[in-house]
């Protein structure tokens, strides 16, 4: 967060939140800045046109949810939209096996 590129990743979708425009490619967020664009927090209400394929479906209160780096994504009309973490939520976390010596 906070790290400022030149400019966007080719592949960048425009998000606007409560009339401010946003960025998102690959799971990252970014904001316009001076002199180009910062990495931002993933704005609550910004609707992205499908989940993260990072994404792992999560259930809570009687829906299911994507969820990708700490970011809750609920099926909207228009695609998934960024939204509280939902009461009751549970998932499973995979973790990676280290090698033993």
């Amino acid at each position: 967060m906070g790290a400022t590129v030149a400019s966007l990743p080719p592949q960048s979708t425009q998000v606007v939140v409560q009339g401010t425009p946003y960025y998102y490619s690959g799971g990252v967020y970014y904001a316009p800045q001076k002199n180009g664009y910062a990495v931002v927090p993933p704005p609550k209400g910004a609707v992205i046109p499908s989940a993260p394929e990072s994404s792992t479906t999560v259930h809570g209160a009687d829906k299911s949810f994507a969820y990708s780096n700490g970011v809750f994504y609920e099926e909207a009309g228009q695609g998934y939209e960024i939204v509280d973490p939902p009461v009751g939520a549970s998932w499973f976390r995979r973790s990676r096996k280290e090698p033993q010596p």
